[in-house]
């Protein structure tokens, strides 16, 4: 058999075939975000989980829905009840996934999908104190979620595999929720593994501050339900969970702002002074019983 060259076009397409052919090794569909950390930290989900409690109680719940401000700009319809099943969309989202939001189309995380990776990484490192800390935003977050929109996804909620989680009772998620507050309470309490330490930006790390909060949150929700059972029970229970709550401004949750634009306090940065004004209910309330802390949520103007 002779073998002959080939010839300038045979050789080309031949070289083109095997390097298109070499190419598809480099050129299979990418199925994960190559920038995306593959596993977040205890810290990392720590300080996401914490942003993002902050943005959603400083949010458009507190703003606009419990009457605290009207607006004077684009979402003036608001204050007038103008609202749309697509309104309360980010905020639902945040409870799960974090912060982004379906608007935006991404997520920063922190929400319950992030609490419960962390609740799993703790628990597996034995750090039951930092477990504790977790559980006391799973029991916050869920807790307004359900004091909000009633029957919420939880039991199945950020399970693998499900797709459509089924929606809980309201009562049931509250019912869960004390016992999720129980197990955050000892996890405080037992003092096993290193706590967050200056990771946690509220308290430092202090378990015996979140025992206190955790106890404030079960007194909170024990109130939800006072009209609804009647009696004296909720509130009984309640004025016992009180007790061994919050008792200074030293324990108080609050989230931690600074002058510079970037870190003011959200109201402020969302509104820039300008797009709202104080709303008049909570004005006229305030003013009814001549609550001290008028001055101290409102300036003259506002």
């Amino acid at each position: 058999m002779t073998i002959r060259p080939l010839s300038m076009r045979r050789a080309l397409c031949a070289a083109v075939l095997v390097a298109s052919v070499s190419a598809c090794e480099f050129l299979d569909p990418i199925t994960e975000n190559p920038n995306t950390v593959p596993v977040a930290t205890l810290d990392q989900l720590l300080v996401s989980t914490t942003v993002n409690t902050f943005d959603f109680n400083l949010g458009q719940p507190g703003q606009i829905w419990m009457q605290q401000i009207d607006e004077t700009a684009a979402f003036s319809g608001w204050s007038t009840y103008e609202l749309l099943q697509l309104d309360a969309v980010f905020e639902y989202w945040i409870v799960y996934t974090g912060l982004g939001g379906s608007g935006s189309g991404k997520s920063g995380g922190g929400g319950l999908n992030d609490v419960r990776t962390g609740i799993e990484q703790a628990e597996a490192l034995g750090r039951r104190t930092y477990a504790g800390i977790f559980k006391v935003y799973e029991a916050y977050l869920v807790g307004i979620a359900a004091s909000l929109w009633g029957d919420v996804a939880y039991s199945e909620a950020v399970t693998p595999g499900v797709q459509q989680p089924v929606l809980d009772p309201q009562r049931d998620v509250y019912d869960a929720l004390f016992v999720v507050l129980d197990e955050a309470i000892a996890d405080l309490q037992s003092g096993e593994g290193a706590n967050p330490g200056a990771v946690d930006l509220v308290f430092g790390g202090d378990a015996a501050r979140w025992v206190a909060v955790a106890h404030s949150i079960k007194a909170r929700h024990h109130l939800h339900w006072v009209e609804r059972d009647g009696g004296t029970t909720r509130y009984t229970a309640a004025l016992t969970e009180a007790q061994q709550g919050i008792r200074d401004a030293l324990g108080d949750w609050v989230a931690p702002h600074e002058d510079t634009p970037d870190e003011n306090n959200t109201w402020w940065n969302w509104g820039g002074g300008t797009r709202w004004v104080a709303g008049e209910y909570l004005v006229e309330l305030l003013k009814a019983r001549s609550d001290p802390r008028l001055p101290y949520y409102f300036s003259e103007g506002d």
